[in-house]
């Protein structure tokens, strides 16, 4: 008698925390729950998970400064919000798309507009769940295209060691590459969950007005 599969249960977040790993160099951890011949992976309340980093894999401290707004843990905490915001600032929200599932957090509220779309793999004798997120959608053609929208920030050049206003509008490419050395980790988790929830284009904000667009291949 052929056995049955396990199934693992995961958002893409967490699990694009796991597919980047190696590219980390701050701790997090991650939550096992086993029910049967399920696998439950989730956060802990507050988890750091929740929050985006700022310049991880930039070379040499961050701040020596204490207690200030450079503080890692204060930018951090100004890039989720950034994120967020950036996110429903772009969309025309008169315009919705319906998807086959409601928001699962909704409960008739009017909350922020995400949409969750549940995709399965099987990866040997497990079963893989993923709820992911979908930031957008845009017309092609007669086609939907979803889209991950994601903005980076501005910090202090003395941290950053790139100065936005200079270099901005004439080098747009010199504050891409730096953001990549400094933000590759952070970078890498957003391309991980793009990947998982099949949308065909990144959008990288750099403020409301100009954004960068990054096409990836269609099939995960």
């Amino acid at each position: 008698m052929e056995e049955k599969a396990a199934s693992v249960f995961v958002t893409d977040r967490l699990l694009a925390v796991l597919m980047t790993c190696s590219r980390s160099i701050l701790p997090w951890d991650i939550v096992v729950t086993r029910k049967g011949d399920q696998l439950i992976l989730d956060k802990r309340a507050n988890s750091q998970i929740d929050y985006l980093t700022v310049n991880e894999t930039m070379a040499g401290d961050q701040s020596e400064e204490k207690d200030t707004i450079n503080m890692p843990e204060h930018l951090s905490v100004e890039a989720t919000m950034i994120n967020s915001s950036f996110a429903q600032q772009v969309l025309r929200t008169e315009e919705r798309l319906p998807l086959p599932h409601p928001n699962p957090f909704g409960d008739g509220e009017d909350v922020a507009s995400i949409g969750y779309r549940y995709r399965q793999w099987s990866l040997g004798d497990y079963d893989i769940v993923v709820r992911c997120e979908i930031d957008g959608v845009v017309k092609q053609g007669d086609k939907d295209v979803f889209l991950t929208i994601k903005a980076l920030n501005e910090i202090d050049p003395r941290i950053s060691g790139i100065d936005w206003k200079q270099k901005l509008d004439v080098q747009r490419g010199a504050v891409f590459a730096t953001e990549l050395k400094n933000n590759h980790s952070k970078l890498s988790r957003w391309a991980a969950e793009a990947v998982l929830a099949g949308t065909e284009q990144i959008k990288l904000g750099y403020d409301t007005k100009r954004a960068l667009s990054c096409s990836r291949p269609r099939t995960p």
